[in-house]
């Protein structure tokens, strides 16, 4: 039983990473049986090789918790382990009745990310996790580590991030890192990006504050023709617009929205360079899809990027919140054709080791407890 707040259509990692491992697993023989959130009723859902239940997310908020607790309920019927990739809450719940083997996979800490959105800290993801907070904050954090600590094993993405898990309170001992996978077609479709300069700089992501798209227009508005597309969308957009517009570089900003997989990847592959400036990742998966297109990568020192980006070998990593030389590193890249080939090779390289198969394999024999790998060393 999989139990996850997105689904594809949405967009994002955890929608990616549970379509992916539930395919695998069920093409492996296994049931499965995925209870999600969703913007349209299950009928409108192509066949899938398991069982896919879907609450819609419009309904009021205690009949769809209530909605969702029940479904866990009755899909888990003969499952063997619940796999938690979000609504922690009733997930927790419904296991207190259930009382499967349980793991949660983590990829960041909502706590910090509910109390960013709406303006209840300014702290840093670092900070946050031992700076006082406001009572309602302090409240969100407890839960999230009570929730968290329950499992039998929690999955995280990067040995960064298990460090900071670990600081929850979750004994290191639960803690196991699986790497994501990238998945990219054998044909990709380069698209056009609408920018008339001479070099296309693109980034691909939520709009929201700690993803440092603010710096990174402001990065742009310092080199002149380059032009950056932004693919994504975000309660940030209106804001980052009306940056572009001061900086004098909106006509050298495409604001592209939310696009398909399919279209992030062909304009991902129509760029120069992909840029990630975020204060703070887990392990960035648009870095990992970037390295296996042969776009070379610019990313901020944040969180476990640092797990995927090898500075000088499979992109150019720079210090976080450092707008000058985010701006230098950009346009040595962009100048130096020689340099973008021996970026974009490597990480290819490196990047062809992130595999559905390993990834879904590492997943089932930890939901099956079958090892425990410390994450902190």
């Amino acid at each position: 039983m999989i139990v996850t707040g997105i689904f594809p259509p949405d967009v994002g990692g955890p929608a990616t990473f549970v379509s992916r491992v539930a395919q695998a697993w069920s093409e492996q023989g296994h049931g499965v049986t995925v209870v999600t959130l969703a913007d349209a009723p299950e009928e409108s859902v192509e066949p899938l090789p398991f069982r896919l239940v879907r609450i819609l997310r419009r309904s009021p908020k205690l009949w769809r918790r209530l909605r969702t607790i029940l479904a866990i309920l009755g899909g888990a019927r003969g499952a063997d382990v619940l796999f938690i990739n979000g609504l922690a809450l009733e997930a927790n719940i419904a296991n207190s009745v259930l009382r499967l083997r349980q793991v949660h996979k983590v990829v960041g800490d909502k706590a910090w990310e509910m109390a960013v959105t709406t303006r209840e800290t300014s702290d840093s993801f670092e900070d946050f996790q031992r700076a006082p907070q406001t009572a309602s904050v302090d409240r969100l954090r407890r839960l999230r580590s009570r929730w968290t600590c329950r499992a039998d094993a929690v999955i995280v993405p990067s040995r960064y991030l298990g460090r900071i898990v670990a600081g929850w309170g979750v004994p290191e001992e639960r803690l196991i890192v699986v790497y994501n996978a990238v998945q990219i077609p054998d044909e990709v479709e380069v698209l056009r990006i609408p920018l008339y300069t001479s070099s296309k700089v693109i980034s691909v992501g939520r709009l929201v504050p700690w993803k440092g798209l603010a710096g990174l227009i402001r990065a742009v508005a310092k080199l002149p023709d380059v032009g950056l597309a932004i693919v994504g969308d975000g309660l940030e957009r209106e804001r980052l617009e009306r940056l572009a517009r001061d900086q004098g570089c909106a006509d050298r900003i495409w604001f592209a929205g939310l696009r398909d997989h399919v279209e992030a990847l062909g304009l991902m592959a129509a760029a120069d360079l992909f840029v990630l400036n975020s204060t703070y990742e887990g392990l960035p998966h648009a870095v990992l899809e970037a390295q296996a297109l042969r776009t070379p990568v610019v990313a901020s020192d944040a969180g476990g990027t640092a797990e995927a980006v090898f500075d000088g070998e499979t992109g150019r990593l720079v210090p976080v919140n450092d707008e000058e030389t985010l701006a230098t590193a950009m346009m040595e890249v962009l100048r130096d054709a020689a340099l973008r080939h021996r970026l974009a090779g490597r990480a290819r390289e490196h990047v062809s080791r992130f595999t559905l198969e390993r990834m879904a394999d590492e997943t089932l024999t930890v939901l099956r407890g079958d090892t425990q790998r410390e994450v902190t060393k």
